[in-house]
């Protein structure tokens, strides 16, 4: 039989409560982190500036300001109606439109279709990739970030050491970056140096380089300073890839980044997000495609090799977590691969003995597979809730 999520009430009942003692330092943390825990620290912006959800995606397109936002659209929603008798009024969701526009990827079709599978695919692409910049290049850390008052937690009250910090994300954007920057330069956590921002080495991506393309404006984003590797540091492992992950393509290919798993990543040394930066130095002109995992079911099919290896890496820091938190992931039923790899890793770890789910949605415990039957599972309503309770 399944265990009862553990809804704590402080006036009531520590029982439950995995205690941090501070004096401890053999602490192993692994934090999840999905598209709630970038979505919370946005909550107080108007609904066009905050980061898009898949459904009603297509919406908050129209309403962008950004002239290529539109006419990328445009182009889209005149593609899947002629080819696909698809009206985004009535199909406002993104995860569903680019299944449909993946599985025609790999089946010839009778006629030729107005824009091909592809070209399709890449334009819809590009289209998240520039939501995503406009939510989130101007979503700043704060003392108030849900994320960063997570990670102060663990390197304080947690008294864990940076090398035990692992973070697994499911996460495009650089909202989780800019939170590691931000704490490393605070005075509490000056001692760790570089530690807790150790970019690109972070990533844990052996030979990933640093390259940094003009913008379609002809500017360049602002560079970060690249650190020397140290092998205690906090690790950053993104499954589903990360919109400064970067490799190149000429503006006459169709085929675009996923379907060419040779071409070679490079991180760009920037916390800002420039979708389509381009290159104009080669000839023909060629265009960066940022290297994602996008949201559709059966993400196996796109996973390089180099995210593949990541996979493993998260495995192993889950299996050997003493605690996990999982923070505004939703466990949703068609992401199959990061599902597994939750209950492959934890429910089978002899190391981890709790597991704390910081989610408004008390549902998410139930699509978490077998891990309820088998580690206790706290349940929290938000960041605040959690870390009361832990002080508590």
């Amino acid at each position: 039989m399944p265990q009862t999520p553990i809804i704590p009430n402080p006036a009531k009942d520590r029982a439950a409560k995995p205690v941090a003692r501070k004096e401890k330092s053999n602490n192993k943390l692994a934090l999840v982190l999905g598209a709630g825990s970038t979505y919370a620290d946005g909550q107080s912006r108007e609904m066009g500036a905050r980061p898009p959800l898949n459904k009603g995606f297509f919406q908050e397109c129209a309403k962008d300001r950004d002239a290529s936002v539109r006419e990328i659209l445009e182009s889209v929603e005149e593609s899947l109606l002629k080819d696909y008798r698809l009206a985004l009024e009535q199909n406002d969701d993104l995860e569903h439109v680019l299944v449909k526009v993946f599985s025609d990827i790999h089946i010839p079709r009778r006629r030729k279709p107005w824009q091909t599978p592809k070209a399709l695919y890449s334009d819809l692409l590009m289209l998240l990739s520039l939501k995503l910049a406009s939510a989130t290049n101007t979503l700043s850390p704060s003392r108030e970030s849900g994320l960063g008052k997570l990670v102060s937690w663990c390197l304080g009250e947690k008294a864990c050491k940076p090398e035990d910090v692992s973070i697994l994300t499911f996460n495009y954007d650089l909202h989780i970056e800019k939170n590691l920057q931000w704490l490393g330069r605070q005075p509490r956590f000056r001692k760790h140096g570089q530690a807790l921002f150790n970019f690109p080495h972070l990533y844990e991506m052996e030979g990933i380089e640093a390259f940094q393309p003009s913008t379609r404006q002809g500017d360049r984003a602002a560079e970060i300073s690249l650190a020397s590797p140290q092998d205690a540091r906090v690790s950053l492992l993104k499954l589903h890839g990360s919109l400064n992950w970067i490799a190149m393509f000429d503006s006459g290919s169709d085929d675009p980044v996923p379907f060419r798993p040779g071409k070679e990543i490079a991180v760009v040394p920037s916390l800002s997000i420039a979708p389509g930066a381009v290159q104009e130095e080669q000839d023909p002109e060629s265009y960066t495609n940022p290297v994602i995992v996008p949201p559709i079911a059966g993400k196996s099919a796109v996973i390089r090799r180099e995210i593949s290896e990541l996979w493993a890496v998260a495995e192993e820091r889950l299996r050997s977590a003493t605690e996990v938190v999982i923070y505004g992931y939703s466990c949703p039923s068609t992401d199959f691969e990061g599902i597994h790899l939750l209950e492959h890793s934890i429910a089978h770890s002899e190391s981890c003995r709790h597991i704390s789910v910081i989610n408004p949605d008390a549902s998410v415990v139930g699509r978490m597979g077998t891990i309820p039957h088998t580690k206790p599972v706290t349940l929290f309503p938000s960041v605040d809730a959690f870390l009361d309770f832990m002080a508590g």
